[in-house]
């Protein structure tokens, strides 16, 4: 077990992207550098469960992938597990879980079963410590009537169900999850914050989730950090949210016509904003929110 006092440190990460730019006649195509991170500092402890907020492109994806040492930052100090990621990435691999909801590491034309027998072997576990977690993640996760199905033949929430069981099956200390409930239906939203929430207290898992969805934050996630123009705007909890210098309650948005303001007040409600209470008068539309489930979706698409 880890004796570190925080499993994941970032202390002053900053990361840019670099890509192609314009081509000159006389220099050849120019390197041009792209901003995802700046300066990003905060701990998480164990047993923690995070939740990583913020519009796309915020920096969501890149902080997990520097976390897991898929990325080197440019500049700043990252541990994961007391270890430094890409220097050490075997030995924080064989400690850490990773799910992202747009990829999926079950091999397609094969029954689920085969993926986790791939992954016994991955993790070097032994036949019979893989028989009682498998045991385990049958009754965690319902997998009873999934495993002999190839994995063509599930629906996306079963796919995600048997992808979260991989993710525990070598018993991680850390599990990095990146969209993972991307477009799952309502019901199967609940059942995936059960399995976790369930697993991860048994297990004392640190958990990250990022996440676009407000409620999966709100409802599993004790604290959150939420990530605005590449910088880390806020780390604490939901309820002291509202409590940040500058947090509006009531917002304005002035347009230039009636049709824009309908638009206005479709888009807002499309992001899952639930405001209180709409006026409008002309070209004006004024927004009331309460709580802070709301709070955190404003900072978070500011």
């Amino acid at each position: 077990m880890s004796t570190v006092q925080s499993e994941i440190e970032f202390v002053s990460v900053s990361k840019s992207y670099r890509r192609s730019g314009r081509k000159f006649p006389r220099w050849g195509r120019m390197a041009v550098e792209t901003e995802a991170l700046n300066n990003i500092s905060f701990q998480i402890r164990k047993g923690e469960t995070v939740g990583l907020v913020g519009k796309n492109g915020a920096g969501k994806s890149t902080l997990l992938r520097l976390a897991c040492g898929v990325l080197k930052p440019d500049s700043g100090r990252i541990r994961l597990l007391g270890r430094d990621p890409v220097k050490e990435q075997t030995a924080v691999l064989e400690r850490l879980g990773v799910v992202i909801g747009a990829r999926s590491r079950l091999i397609w034309d094969l029954p689920v079963r085969d993926s986790f027998d791939l992954h016994r072997a991955i993790y070097g576990l032994s036949r019979n410590r893989f028989r009682q977690r498998l045991g385990e993640l049958e009754e965690d996760f319902d997998l009873q009537k999934l495993l002999e199905r190839t994995v063509r033949e599930l629906s996306l929430g079963q796919r995600m169900q048997a992808d979260m069981a991989l993710a525990f099956l070598h018993d991680p200390e850390v599990l990095l999850l990146d969209e993972a409930t991307i477009a799952l239906d309502p019901e199967a939203r609940q059942r995936f914050r059960r399995m976790l929430e369930k697993v991860g207290k048994r297990l004392g898992t640190t958990v990250v989730l990022a996440s676009n969805d407000l409620d999966d934050v709100c409802a599993m996630c004790q604290r959150v950090l939420v990530l605005s123009r590449r910088a880390l705007v806020y780390d604490g909890s939901l309820k002291d949210l509202h409590l940040q210098q500058g947090m509006p309650e009531r917002f304005m948005v002035t347009a230039d016509s009636a049709e824009d303001i309908d638009l206005i007040v479709k888009d807002f409600l499309r992001e899952g904003f639930a405001a209180t209470r709409i006026e409008r008068n002309d070209l004006t539309v004024a927004f009331s929110v309460s709580g802070e489930s709301e709070r955190a979706k404003i900072m978070a698409y500011a």
